[in-house]
């Protein structure tokens, strides 16, 4: 069995984190499934894996809710072994009364069902900011509070029930601001989110924006990928949002999305020079407009804008090493590739190959398409070689 890498510590300020043990510098340092999760894409997801179909119609609904959808006789027989069982007929008298179960209202039931389980301890232990809640989010738990005591009023296992820890409006405000700042957004292949989890060790890492880990998914399984060398008594540190912002915009966004100020060395000394330099929202610009013309067939202009903004994914850090820099040398591969650059497409294939080996897991759909495009010039490079 292989020595802890991490242990749960407490941190002033911040309340538990994971912290590594001994220097971490390559592989998972943890990896698991979530204790709930819920989908953000009802009508094209499996409700159990993630799956996305754009159109949805290989997908197996509930018989009995008729809101939910799988991917498989499989998904849909886990599914029902994991959650829906307790909650089929509850979505039903949603429904019916035309209330839509939300992603936030799913995941926190299932939460909730699973903690009165004895399967989601980590609801006790994690960290919360009460306190920094604006009115307008207070009235919006509150609402969703009103909707959960339904939802749980017509669960097995709580009707009737006035002993479980949710009969207060103080008691459910605490756990929406828990799962708010401790769940994480689950993505899929193209980085787009398809879902929210709650993970028993994973929700207990805080965030920075000068990380040194990211979390990667495959499904509803995450990793958390160490992208640069982390020593030992020193915190594990993801990302919660997109670097590219301005660091006004990304205190403003986990303020209003975790409830906590940011006081990271980037927000707080290095920012506002490095930004000067690289505004982000040229770059967000230049993806935006290589996206126009990609979709119009003017493949030369796209990769012309993709190459003007490589200065600017220092970003994303020092050592550029993010799966969204990974994505940007993907697109630029793709785009030479398109246009019979065969050594272009293997020199940005190969930079983005080595960023998405550190910070994906090792069977991603992505990772393995960019490795397959990067070899395949790789190849025809040779045999030019070899016809010289």
């Amino acid at each position: 069995m292989s020595k802890p890498r991490y242990t749960l510590t407490e941190v002033p300020n911040k309340g538990k984190s994971l912290v590594s043990i001994r220097t971490i510098s390559s592989d998972p340092i943890l990896s698991e499934e979530p204790v709930a999760h819920a989908s953000t894409q009802v009508d094209n997801c499996c409700d159990s894996c993630l799956t996305v179909d754009p159109t949805g119609k290989e997908f197996l609904r509930c018989s009995g809710c008729k809101f939910v959808n799988y991917c498989s006789e499989k998904c849909q027989v886990k599914g029902w072994k994991n959650w829906h069982k307790n909650e089929c007929k509850v979505f039903s008298h949603l429904l019916q009364q035309g209330k839509t179960p939300t992603p936030t209202l799913v995941l926190t039931h299932r939460t909730v069902v699973s903690q009165i389980n004895g399967t989601a301890s980590v609801v006790d232990k994690l960290s919360y900011h009460t306190s920094n809640l604006t009115s307008s989010k207070k009235d919006m738990y509150i609402q969703l509070g009103c909707l959960l005591a339904e939802m749980l009023g017509l669960t097995k296992g709580f009707r009737g029930n006035k002993n479980h820890p949710y009969t207060s409006m103080d008691s459910v405000l605490d756990l929406f601001a828990k799962l708010e700042s401790n769940s994480f957004s689950i993505t899929d292949d193209n980085l787009s989110t398809v879902g929210y989890g709650l993970y028993n060790n994973c929700s207990f890492i805080n965030h920075s924006c000068e990380p040194n880990a990211v979390a990667a998914f495959n499904g509803t399984r995450i990793e958390i990928l160490p992208i640069r060398d982390i020593p030992p008594e020193n915190e594990i540190l993801i990302s919660y949002i997109e670097l590219a912002q301005l660091t006004a915009d990304r205190r403003n966004e986990l303020r209003e999305r975790y409830n906590f100020n940011c006081c990271c060395d980037r927000c707080a000394k290095t920012g506002a020079e490095l930004e000067a330099k690289y505004n982000p929202a040229v770059l967000v610009a230049a993806n935006d407009k290589a996206d126009e013309l990609i979709a119009a067939g003017e493949y030369q202009q796209a990769l012309q804008r993709c190459v003007e903004v490589l200065p600017y994914l220092g970003l994303y850090g020092e050592n550029q090493i993010h799966p969204s820099v990974g994505m940007h040398f993907f697109n630029i591969s793709k785009l030479s590739w398109r246009l019979e650059d065969t050594r272009g497409t293997y020199e940005s294939g190969m930079k983005a190959v080595q960023i998405f080996k550190k910070t994906l897991c090792s069977d991603s759909p992505l990772l393995r398409s960019a490795a397959a495009l990067t070899s395949e010039a790789h190849q025809f490079l040779l045999r030019e070689v070899k016809n010289l």
